[in-house]
């Protein structure tokens, strides 16, 4: 018989007979982590993407939810410079090479190499300009636009200076070999038009316009000044340190340079001179001489400052509040190196006077904090990047949320901002950045199922790495191809810092990428040296438990669960959180396995046992958390008796044996969880052995957790005690061989199988040594409900050398024969065996013998089984020789030999699952993912993410401030700065060659369809016959029924032109169509017999005419509504890139010509689409939104102001604020800002528009900052001063009224429909007429002083002076010439009135006379402006009738004194005289018109809001109850101003017309006395001293304000505001100041007089506004005083 046929009858059949050479192939997956060493880092707040660039030559773009993109360079360069630019990513590497990638492809568009060393880059989000800075001290610039590089060129600033420095012979003048390098760049952060570029002598600004550089800035340090030297022999010389970094302060007042001796120089950006402060990040003053007391070094010796590598100047809310990060400056040797922040505060000074340089001086001196932010490493750190929040203006630096700083060990260390505390990285990085903060040092991986892992992850453990709390938040993941395996590889990485982190490292099939974090030093605390280090983890896919060693011997064991408090709040039911059953008890195992029945133990409590060598049972825990504490701390020094047997091996010395009582090695941490967290990994116990590091750990998924020791020792835990059931020195256990020297254990696995053919399979532990033995032991169930261990078997030690992995199988069919809960329920024989993977070979052992064995020719690393499903399985072996080899089972003959290609490192940490998932090391920090089954091989998965997002536009860049053009600032444009550099021959972008094209294609089209115009009939008739000709007609059929249904809405607008008819008639319509469905007359009845026929045709009888014109009228509104929603979702539709602006302008064009509903309809249908979860939807609906904003006017701006509209606007707003808030978010908070800064402030009916002041201040209060609002946003919302007729006014206040009228009927609240009644009054004439004609008088006088104020202006214009370039002499001409069409209108309609055209002529005459005079001017021709000989217009006498030009004959001086804030004070209204009453009988029909409106019932078309609202939303009321008695009027009387004794509520009459709708309440009345509270909020309070001024009757009250601030943060910025009727006259004196320190009592005084208040009045009524900042954020608060008392 021959050996094979021998062995097959022992071992059994092949068990890999299906599986071939083709099966497997090494497929790369994916990989995770940074390839390399990091060699620069830069992030954009556009996109949301952080780039990474590597010393080997790539480029990793990171973005939200794993998105991971490489970009590799030609060659593979170390890469110098990356930035992420709009659409673009610039990569400059160490060869000069600039290469320029497309991410929206993902590809290289373009390659240009420098002319020279590339020393630095820059540019700016709002431009297409890339600025290179060159060794030769030149600057090249590229168009990014264009790809191509410009003429314009930035010469070297310095050499000129450079020159002069040597024809003087100054010492430090360097040779002409040696030219300065271009160091630094920065833009200014307000004017495009000047550069900063720094030189190793100092920091020079360019300025564009002028083509030269304006200013130079350079620090020198006189003998006898410290500096930044410690060396005692610099100090009596003079130094000038080179320039290292510079940078801009946030506002552009200031710069600071930063130099290679740790000093930093702050300067005044406006004047060239002396620094206003030299200091240290400890020093102040150091550049003069005896400042500071000089100590000569006892020893000779000194400390080195290091340099300041990089600045980062931030700033907080406004750009004058700034605080400077610096890296560098430390003495070197510092024990605890980071970065260093000085928190400056805002800028000395206010609105009153500027502030003094050395007010400056003593800022920089003493900043508010220095505080050191630090890294928790002992590295140092090289390079730091900022994440802005908001805007990606300001240097990039402004509200900073976190900073992201790279050490000199390649790691990195994210801390938050400003505080500096350590940010978990696994919350907010993906887990490419996260192996690197810190750096990865153990990777192990468990395969857990799908359902499982998501269930654990499903809580988030407060680790969620949602977009809502990730700083990348730009990308999208692409989807991928989901494998057949069910299983989640889920990566356990150990971490310098003590911490382990679980996440899914699947290959393109994340579903949930949340982050399960352990913290080790919460429980271990931090030692001498750092936080322990961990060596081996281990986690069960069943249990949830999470084993935790270290190389000090400590086991920390966790479970995943619930807290209690977690619980307790509703967590319930017999499963875990991670959605597997609890684990079973010792009771149900022993059922499941067949033994007998036993009591059941308590769960932490053991019965008292007797320890034996091989069996030890824990006692019960205790929970005194001190008294573990004391045990913890005191642990390691701690000797205990050793066991007396066989001989012990020779520890190494100074080890001291562990103890061999269980209370020693068991403690219970449970205590030390994390108050923060309440579902996760909790501490459980922990182990100490004492027998030196861990070395292998083994999570079994039945319970029981095995741990081996450096020293030779093994430990198993029961955690259902838990218990120590065994502890044991490898030297007591002897094979064969007897006596053996000491070994380590290397693996270890619990199994099921029967030890004996045809006996009852048990649970067996087998341990691997580094001596390649196999030692078995059986677990036993005790009578007291726990286990025992007993010692089986121990096989001789191996020539093969230490093994590497034990794989239990079934020997018939090839199954695993891990220990499962599955594989505990049979009584039924398992003839099992163990492959015992070594480093040199492997073998087949089935009890203490082997049966098959195989060697290998080098060093195998880690091993598996694999089985693809179909029942064949084999054992795949990684060698070190960079070679795979797949053996079959059970003889080990090669199947397949792979190599591993590639960059490989670590290959001894090579991980291998059972899914076939191989993991390796592929560079310092970034793992490769690969598969041995053969797929075909396809392209990494992050390659196919998107990157680039285009709706993410850039905003608008800041532009100079108001005060710097008053006084003269030259500011340069972006199209003057594209004109600078790019030059009049600048070839056309691709979008306007692509517009171009479409263009000539349109044209092309047009031509060819009129020359098909000319062809004969019966070529059109033969084009007619095809398929396009029949298209054609279809569509010129569909445009004829379009223009039917627009001639149809036509007839629609003419039936409803007068909207007093609508209104009166709607009740009775109501009241009508109700009572003709009760009588049926839907039906005509005909013979006894009902015919059902068309409703209209019911109604087309004589009787029924009117009734059948309704009904049509009402079928077209409902059509024409229907197709105003077909234009808003066509508008909305998600396949649009971006907003259609036609079809957007064409719906609001739709609103303005129906009007009626229209605009609530739109709002309400465009809701919808706003609180869509696709984002790209929701950004349509918002700009749609703006657009009918802007657009609509006031009958939209009613709409969007109520509280239903506002609450469901914010329906997706949670109550705290994200990190960062998503795009629609965003862009809702944008809208929201402007409409507070402009409608709700200037417009006519802003007291109607309260309710968004009040969501503006609600927002606030909850936490959101708005971002700033638009210029050319504000300019369109801003009423404008154009020049209305009267007829013009008439017409406008009268859509205002209606559209308002038509709101306050639909909400039918009583005191609605009050208000309503008397708007319909208004409406009818009946009251509260209007003298239009008066109130364009008054806006012709503005005209009139507007031109008076442009001829004095144009008397100081001397001979060759500029004027008319966009400053006041152009707004004001604008004004002047924009105004004379309508005066010209305005003569025509005052034909009648001899004497107003008079004037109004005059008034042409002059405007025309001024506006050519201006032009005159504006192009220089003096002689021509000469003889225009114009004088100011004096203000004309009033008309006899009180008329125009001047309304009311009101005094010039009223006029002219244009109030800065309208109040809209109702002035007292007249009693209308009484109108004839007609008769009487029965009910009035007034009383049924309110009684009908009363009665409607009308649905809010809004949903009900989310987290953040104003309050429930107004809904209809019960009809009022009838009025009996003396108190019943008669509503017709009120309807036509009759005139009824008793008079309606109060508050519906003082609030006038336009008062329903506003939200802003009056104050509470004032007390009498002296002295009242007018404000009385939480921040400032606001108290006002009443008195007269003298004793005349008449004599004027004086009001003093006192101002008092009751918050701990101080108010700034306070301006105090207020408006008293037209009958009085308010002066107001200047404030005292505008800022308060916190709790400040009567800090700021402000006088105000007021004139016209006789003695004896009832009191004075007024209203107040004051605008302050607490603690840098804005509040305004307003009200109204009534009844102050007079004194």
């Amino acid at each position: 018989m021959s050996l094979l046929t021998r062995v097959k009858k022992t071992v059994g059949t092949n068990l890999s007979a299906g599986l071939m050479r083709d099966n497997f192939h090494l497929n790369y997956l994916t990989h995770h982590g940074i390839h390399g060493t990091i060699s620069t880092m830069h992030f954009d707040p556009v996109q949301g993407l952080l780039a990474v660039g590597t010393y080997e030559g790539s480029v990793d773009v990171l973005g939200q939810s794993g998105v991971q993109v490489t970009f590799h360079v030609s060659n593979s360069p170390a890469i110098r410079h990356v930035r992420v630019h709009g659409p673009r990513l610039v990569v400059v590497d160490a060869k000069n090479a600039l290469t320029i990638f497309s991410l929206e492809t993902c590809e290289r568009t373009s390659v240009y190499s420098a002319r020279g060393l590339v020393t630095c880059i820059h540019t700016d989000p709002s431009l297409d300009w890339l600025f290179i800075g060159l060794n030769d001290g030149t600057i090249d610039v590229w168009d990014l636009d264009r790809e191509r590089i410009a003429p314009f060129r930035i010469p070297n600033l310095y050499k000129e200076r450079q020159d002069q420095w040597r024809f003087m012979q100054y010492k430090w003048a360097p040779p002409r070999s040696k030219i300065s390098p271009v160091v630094a760049m920065q833009m200014h952060p307000r004017d495009i038009g000047l550069l900063l570029v720094g030189y190793p002598d100092g920091a020079a600004l360019f300025s564009f316009k002028e083509n030269k550089a304006i200013r130079f800035w350079e620090l020198v340090i006189p003998p006898g000044a410290p500096g930044g030297d410690t060396d005692p022999s610099m100090i009596q010389t003079l130094r000038r340190p080179c320039l290292t970094s510079i940078s801009w302060h946030p506002s552009g007042v200031h710069l600071v340079t930063a130099h290679e001796d740790g000093c930093m120089a702050f300067w005044d950006a406006k004047v060239e001179g002396g620094p206003l402060q030299t200091r240290t990040l400890t020093e102040t003053e150091v550049d003069i001489p005896g400042h500071h007391t000089l100590q000569p070094p006892a020893t000779g010796t000194f400390s080195v400052r290091e340099p300041i590598f990089r600045m980062s100047w931030c700033s907080l809310g406004t750009p004058e509040e700034t605080q400077l990060v610096v890296a560098g400056g430390l003495f070197s040797g510092t024990a605890a190196p980071g970065l260093t922040l000085l928190d400056f505060g805002p800028l000395p000074g206010g609105f009153t006077k500027a502030p003094t340089p050395q007010q400056f001086t003593e800022y920089y001196s003493m900043p508010r904090r220095t505080k050191i932010l630090p890294t928790m490493s002992s590295a140092m750190p090289l390079d730091f990047v900022v994440f802005p929040y908001g805007t990606p203006h300001y240097l990039g630096t402004h509200n900073p949320t976190a900073l992201l700083v790279l050490l000199s060990t390649n790691e990195l260390a994210l801390l938050g901002f400003p505080d500096g505390r350590a940010l978990d990285p696994a919350k907010v990085l993906p887990p490419a950045l996260a192996l690197l903060t810190p750096r990865a040092l153990h990777v192990a991986v468990t395969p857990v199922t799908r359902e499982k892992w998501l269930g654990m992850t499903g809580g988030n453990n407060g680790k969620s790495a949602g977009p809502g709390d990730q700083l990348l938040i730009g990308g999208a993941p692409a989807r991928q191809r989901l494998r057949a395996f069910a299983h989640r590889n889920v990566m356990m990485t150990s971490h310098a810092d003590a911490t382990v982190r679980l996440w899914d490292a699947s290959h393109g099939e994340v579903e949930n990428t949340s982050v399960l974090t352990a913290d080790l030093r919460k429980i271990l605390g931090e030692g001498r040296d750092g936080p322990p280090r961990i060596t081996k983890t281990g986690l069960s896919k069943m249990t949830g438990e999470l084993a935790v060693g270290t190389e000090a011997g400590e086991c920390i064991i966790y479970r995943f669960g619930k807290t209690r408090a977690a619980e307790a709040m509703g967590a319930g039911g017999a499963e875990t959180a991670m959605g597997a059953p609890r684990m079973p008890t010792v009771k149900e195992l022993e059922a499941e396995m067949g033994g007998v029945t036993m009591d059941e133990p308590d769960q932490m409590e053991m019965p008292p046992q007797r320890v034996q060598p091989s069996q030890m049972a824990s006692p019960p825990l205790s929970p005194d958390p001190e008294k573990h504490s004391k045990r913890f701390s005191g642990l390691l020094g701690r000797r205990s008796s050793t066991q007396a047997g066989p001989k012990s091996p020779a520890l190494p010395q100074g080890v001291v044996p562990g103890p061999q009582t269980s209370k020693d090695l068991l403690q219970n941490i449970s205590h030390m969880t994390d108050p923060a967290v309440s579902s996760g990994f909790l501490p459980v116990c922990a182990v100490r052995a004492h027998r030196g590091g861990v070395t292998c750990i083994k999570t079994t998924d039945v319970g029981f957790i095995a741990i081996g020791y450096e020293y030779g020792a093994i430990a198993l835990v029961d955690m259902r005690g838990p218990a120590v059931i065994l502890l044991e020195d490898l030297v007591n256990l002897k094979g064969k061989q007897g006596e053996v020297e000491l070994e380590t254990p290397t693996c270890f696995e619990v199994a099921v199988m029967s030890l004996q053919d045809g006996a009852r399979p048990n649970i067996l532990l087998f341990t691997g040594t580094s001596a390649g033995r196999i030692i078995c032991h059986k677990l036993v169930p005790t009578p007291h409900g726990g286990y025992s261990v007993h010692f089986e078997y121990a096989n001789s030690h191996s020539q093969d050398g230490s093994i590497v992995a034990l794989l239990p199988i079934e020997l018939d069919t090839g199954l695993s024969a891990v220990a499962m809960p599955a594989n505990l329920r049979t009584d039924v024989p398992i003839d099992g065996g163990i492959i015992a993977v070594s480093a040199g070979g492997v073998r087949l052992v089935k009890g203490d013998s082997h049966k098959t064995r195989a060697s290998f020719p080098a060093q195998c690393t880690a091993a598996s089984i694999l089985s693809r499903g179909t029942g064949d399985v084999a054992v795949a072996c990684v060698m070190d020789s960079r070679r795979i080899r797949v053996l079959s089972l059970p003889f080990f003959e090669e199947i397949a030999d792979i190599i591993i290609a590639g960059d490989i490192q670590r290959l001894e940490e090579a991980v291998l699952t059972e899914n076939g998932d191989l993991f390796i090391w592929t560079g310092a920090a970034e793992l490769g993912l690969f598969s041995l089954w053969h797929t075909g091989g396809r392209p990494p998965s992050a390659q196919q993410d998107q990157l680039f997002d285009a709706l993410k536009a850039t905003p608008a860049r800041p532009t100079i401030s108001t005060w710097q053009w008053v006084t003269g600032t030259v500011y340069v444009n972006q199209q003057d700065l594209d004109l600078l550099i790019g030059g009049p021959n600048r070839p056309p972008s691709k979008k306007m060659l692509l517009e171009q094209r479409a263009r000539d294609e349109q044209q092309r089209l047009a031509a060819r369809a009129h020359a098909q115009a000319g062809m004969t009939q019966g070529i059109q008739n033969d084009a007619n016959s095809g398929v396009f000709g029949q298209m054609a007609q279809n569509l010129n059929e569909r445009g004829e029924r379009l223009g039917t249904m627009e001639n149809q809405f036509d007839h629609l607008e003419q039936a409803t032109g007068e909207w007093l008819k609508e209104i009166k008639g709607f009740a009775g319509q109501t009241k009508r169509k109700a009572v003709m469905k009760g009588l049926g007359l839907g039906q005509r009845v005909a013979g006894g017999t009902a015919r059902h026929r068309h409703p209209a045709q019911a109604l087309s009888d004589g009787p029924h005419e009117q009734e059948r014109k309704e009904y049509w009228r009402n079928q077209l509104v409902e059509m024409s509504i229907r197709t105003l929603k077909t234009y808003i979702y066509r508008a909305c539709d998600s396949t649009l890139f971006e907003p259609n602006l036609a079809l957007d302008l064409e719906i609001a064009d739709l609103i303005n010509q129906k009007k009626g509903t229209y605009p609530r309809e739109a709002a309400s249908f465009l809701l919808h689409f706003i609180n869509s979860s696709d984002q790209h939807v929701a950004i349509l609906a918002l700009a749609l939104l703006d657009i009918l904003v802007k657009n609509c006017g006031y009958a939209f701006h009613l709409q969007i102001a109520s509280k239903e509209f506002l609450n469901e606007l914010v329906r997706r707003f949670p109550e705290r604020p994200l990190a960062r808030p998503s795009r629609a978010q965003y862009r809702i908070l944008e809208l929201l800002e402007e409409w507070k800064s402009t409608i709700c402030v200037n417009s006519r009916y802003k007291d109607d528009l309260g309710h968004i002041r009040d969501m503006h201040r609600l927002l606030t209060y909850k936490g959101y900052k708005f971002p700033e609002a638009k210029s050319d946003s504000l300019a369109v919302l801003n009423p404008s001063d154009n020049l209305k007729s009267a007829d013009e006014l008439e017409e406008e206040e009268r859509a205002g009224k209606q559209a308002k009228l038509q709101e306050l009927i639909r909400r039918g609240t009583p005191q609605d429909l009050a208000d309503a009644n008397e708007l319909m009054k208004e409406l009818a004439g009946y009251k509260n007429q209007v003298d239009y004609r008066a109130k364009a008088a008054e806006d012709v006088e503005r005209v009139r002083q507007k031109a008076n104020m442009l001829i004095e202006m144009m008397a100081g214009v001397k001979d060759g002076d500029v004027i008319g370039q966009a400053d006041a002499f152009d707004e004001l001409a604008n004004a002047v010439k924009n105004a004379q069409p309508k005066i010209q209108k305005m003569v025509q309609e005052e034909s009648d009135d001899a004497e107003a055209v008079v004037k109004l002529l005059e008034l042409n005459d002059f405007l025309n006379n001024t506006a050519t005079k201006f032009d005159a001017l504006k192009r220089g021709d003096w002689e021509t402006a000469r003889s225009i000989n114009v004088h100011q217009l004096g203000t004309p006498p009033a008309r006899a009738g009180g008329a125009s030009p001047v309304a009311g004959g009101a005094p010039a001086s009223n006029i002219q004194s244009l109030s800065l804030i309208d109040f809209d004070f109702d002035a007292p209204a007249a009693t209308p005289a009484a109108a004839p009453q007609p008769a009487q009988t029965g009910s009035s029909a007034a009383d049924d018109l309110l009684g009908d409106l009363a009665s409607l019932s009308v649905q809010t078309p809004y949903g009900h809001g989310g987290n953040i609202s104003l309050g429930a939303p107004s809904a209809p009321s019960s009809p009022p109850p009838q009025m009996q008695g003396t108190n019943n009027y008669s509503a017709l009387e009120d309807l036509l101003g009759g005139g009824s004794s008793h008079s309606r509520n109060a508050s519906s009459s003082s609030a006038g017309a336009f008062g329903a709708i506003g939200s802003s309440a009056p104050a509470p009345a004032a007390a009498s006395g002296g002295e009242v509270t007018i404000n009385d909020s939480a921040a400032l309070s606001v108290r006002m001293e009443v008195s007269r001024v003298g004793p005349a009757p008449d004599a004027p009250i004086l009001l003093t304000a006192k101002f008092n601030n009751k918050s701990s943060q101080p108010v700034t910025d306070l301006v105090y505001q207020m408006a008293v009727p037209k009958s009085m006259v308010l002066k107001m004196q200047p404030a005292s100041g505008v800022q308060l320190a916190p709790m400040q009592q009567n800090g700021i005084t402000q006088v105000s007089q007021i004139t016209g208040v006789p003695r004896g009045s009832a009191g004075v009524k007024l209203r107040w506004r004051v605008s302050y900042k607490v603690g840098g954020r804005p509040v305004e608060e307003s009200g109204e005083a009534t009844n102050l008392p007079v004194v």
